[in-house]
C-alpha cells in the first residue's frame, strides 16, 4: 500500500501529487500572473515616463509567462512521472494528452 499525505485535509496517495518541478512551474505563474494584474491595475495611476516604464514591464511579463507555460507543456509531456488524470477528472481532462 502507498504512502498518505494530507494535503488540504484530504489523505492522497503519495503517487497522486505532482512532482517538484510542476510545483515550482505552478508558483512561478501564480507570481507573474499576480504581478501582471498589479502592473495593469498601476497603470492607471501613472502617467508620462512612469507609465511607459509600467507599460514595458507589463507587456515583458506578458512574455514571460507565455514562455514559462510553454515550458510547463513541455515539461507535462516530456516528464517521466506523467500520469494519467484519475477517474473523477471530467472526460476532457482525461483524454488529453494520452
Amino acid at each position: 500500500m502507498s504512502e498518505k499525505v494530507k494535503v488540504f485535509g484530504v489523505a492522497l496517495a503519495r503517487d497522486h501529487r505532482f512532482d517538484g518541478v510542476s510545483i515550482c512551474f505552478h508558483w512561478i505563474t501564480l507570481v507573474l500572473v499576480v504581478a501582471q494584474f498589479s502592473s495593469a491595475w498601476l497603470l492607471n495611476a501613472v502617467t508620462g515616463e512612469q507609465a511607459a516604464v509600467l507599460l514595458r514591464f507589463h507587456r515583458s511579463l506578458g512574455l514571460v509567462i507565455w514562455l514559462v507555460t510553454a515550458g510547463r507543456f513541455a515539461w507535462r509531456m516530456l516528464s517521466p512521472t506523467y500520469r494519467r488524470s484519475p477517474r473523477t477528472c471530467p472526460y476532457f481532462s482525461r483524454s488529453w494528452p494520452n
